[in-house]
């Protein structure tokens, strides 16, 4: 290798007289003091290389020499100590040339003259481990740089947020759902690490892998699952407020956790539902959802309730005792717990029982008096007779009427046991009605059965009717007119009225025009009845010496007055169709005297209670 100077001219070629020629170049690198071995070893004589005439000059030395990092050491027999200490203070390698040696400044008297020197064999070697060693410092700072690159990517740290994430039991979760939405991790991705997640419901930490580029580390993040309630129950119409967190199965983990839940719609007021099961549709995180609200009915009824005083054998119901019922829901029925006993003599507590349409059932109670009769029912509108043609079924209740003495309408009964309705006769039946107390009332009726048809018999007599009156006629003049029809139609004959009844009589008088005053009176009843005035039979009491009949009239509701056709060979004028009390005691005193039999027209007045005849002059 040459030297190079620092002006890039080739330095002069020494004298080979005194110095053998070096077959080896010398390499300067870091390490001097090889070099310095090695021109201690080959070098005989270095003095023997400068001179005054070979010796570089200033000039040429700093501008082409390398430059030497460290002194070079010489062999003391072969420089002086001047030229030791001169030449280890200003030679210097100017470059990293291998085989040359350039000199940075030496003093002009010290400068030797020398041409370039192959350098010894065994600076080769040094160079060759200089390089050495600079390969190997350069690959272990680039193992460190690489491992350190590598820590750096897969271990460094690296900013990250994560956040808790709330569920509903059954819905999806995804790693990216738990990183903070408020931090920028674009560049992040998120998985979860090597865990199969159990959606369990409640809290727990979910494991999570973040990566960064190389980097990557492990976390976990808190995730709450809430199960909603198959549906939430509230009672009809109260009052309240409904919230979504009611509908939350499990407050006690929803109370850990931060989330927004809320209605998408907002559901009515409480109070203003009906029973039944309503959808309500909510959110939880902007997730939507829906859940049942179940609106029931399970209060029992209450009530006000009245103490009741009945009368004995009187009927009394469970909501006879309510005054007002308080419910939600329509009442399906209100009974008696047990029935009250009805002939208890004294006050008795009885439970009532009050039941809605959803089966709720309350319970109140009343007291109840029942109060004992004395009086026996009144039977109304018995006939005294019953006239039926042979084998024609006899209706016995018609017209009749029981009550007891607190007014409660009984039922009637017939004992007609011993009526034959296949027989021509006169037969007894037995009208009866009970009250509750057991007292009694009963009637006989006379059944005669006859061997014509009655209907026959009246259609006869409305002919007859039509033929003498009008409808231009009062009541009164009705009166007279049949009066005065039977008068000339029938004559006075003896006749078996025992066994006669109205019809029986009535229709004898049809048939054969004549009878007596049985007769008479009983055409007359008949007629009357059938033009609508009415009237009543009447009998001359059983102590008389003879018997009578006649018949008590009220036209126009004028009074009850005598009506009497029968032919006595003396009159009272033209009114004697009707007379008062007072003219038909007249008529009998005409008859018979001074009074000495005055009982013509004396009846038994127990048998006609609140009849009273009209007294006086007959108008």
């Amino acid at each position: 290798m040459k030297f190079i100077s620092k002006s890039g001219s080739r330095i002069k070629k020494p004298s080979t007289e005194n110095a053998p020629m070096v077959d080896k170049t010398i390499e300067y690198e870091d390490t001097h003091n090889q070099a310095g071995k090695h021109l201690q070893q080959n070098a005989t004589n270095p003095a023997d290389y400068f001179s005054e005439n070979t010796l570089p000059t200033e000039e040429e030395h700093t501008s082409s020499q390398p430059q030497v990092t460290d002194k070079l050491i010489y062999p003391e027999s072969s420089l002086s100590a001047r030229q030791l200490e001169a030449i280890n203070s200003v030679i210097r390698p100017s470059e990293h040339v291998p085989g040359q040696i350039g000199f940075e400044s030496l003093d002009e008297s010290l400068q030797p003259s020398v041409p370039p020197v192959e350098v010894p064999g065994g600076a080769g070697r040094v160079v060759k481990i200089v390089f050495l060693v600079l390969f190997i410092v350069a690959a272990v700072s680039a193992a460190a740089y690489g491992g350190w690159y590598w820590w750096w990517t897969t271990h460094a740290t690296f900013d990250y947020a994560v956040q808790p994430v709330v569920i509903l039991e059954g819905q999806d979760v995804n790693p990216i759902d738990f990183m903070d939405n408020n931090y920028d991790s674009n560049e992040i991705t998120v998985e979860f690490y090597n865990y199969n997640i159990d959606l369990n419901v409640g809290m727990q930490f979910v494991p999570l892998k973040l990566t960064f580029g190389m980097r990557t580390l492990e976390t976990s993040a808190p995730l709450y699952i809430l199960t909603p309630v198959e549906y939430v129950v509230h009672e009809l119409a109260e009052e309240g407020t409904i919230r979504p967190i009611d509908f939350i199965a499990n407050p006690e983990v929803a109370s850990r956790a931060q989330f927004d839940i809320y209605f998408l719609e907002e559901p009515l007021p409480l109070q203003e539902y009906s029973t039944g099961d309503f959808v309500l549709h909510l959110a939880l995180n902007s997730v939507p959802f829906e859940a049942v609200l179940r609106v029931v009915d399970t209060t029992p009824p209450t009530a006000i309730t009245e103490d009741l005083s009945i009368t004995v054998g009187q009927e009394v119901m469970a909501e006879d005792f309510i005054v007002e019922v308080f419910d939600a829901s329509p009442i399906y029925s209100i009974s008696f717990v047990e029935p009250p006993d009805m002939y208890y003599p004294n006050p008795q507590i009885v439970q009532i029982a009050i039941e809605d349409i959803y089966g709720n059932v309350g319970f109140t109670s009343a007291q109840l008096t029942i109060t004992f009769n004395q009086i026996p029912p009144v039977i109304s509108g018995v006939p005294e007779i019953i006239e039926s043609q042979i084998g024609a079924t006899i209706n016995f209740y018609y017209g009749v009427t029981a009550y007891d003495d607190f007014g409660r309408a009984l039922e009637v009964h017939v004992d007609s046991v011993n009526v034959d309705i296949n027989t021509v006769g006169v037969y007894i039946a037995i009208l009866w009605a009970e009250d509750s107390s057991g007292l009694r009332t009963e009637y006989e009726v006379e059944v005669h059965i006859h061997d014509f048809n009655p209907e026959n018999l009246h259609q006869e007599v409305d002919e007859i009717l039509s033929e003498i009156l009008n409808d231009d006629m009062s009541q009164a003049d009705q009166v007279l007119a049949i009066h005065n029809w039977v008068r000339q139609n029938l004559s006075r004959a003896t006749t078996d009225a025992e066994t006669q009844s109205v019809l029986a009589g009535a229709y004898s008088a049809l048939q054969n025009r004549q009878g007596d005053s049985f007769i008479y009176s009983a055409i007359s009843s008949l007629m009357l009845t059938r033009a609508g005035v009415p009237n009543m039979l009447v009998e001359r009491t059983s102590d008389a010496e003879t018997a009578h009949r006649w018949v008590f009239v009220n036209p126009d509701d004028l009074g009850w007055h005598h009506f009497d056709p029968f032919p006595t060979g003396l009159t009272l004028g033209d009114q004697t169709s009707m007379f008062t009390s007072t003219q038909a005691q007249d008529f009998a005193q005409r008859i018979y005297g001074n009074g000495g039999a005055a009982y013509y027209f004396t009846f038994d007045e127990n048998l006609f209670l609140g009849i009273s005849i009209v007294a006086g002059e007959s108008e």
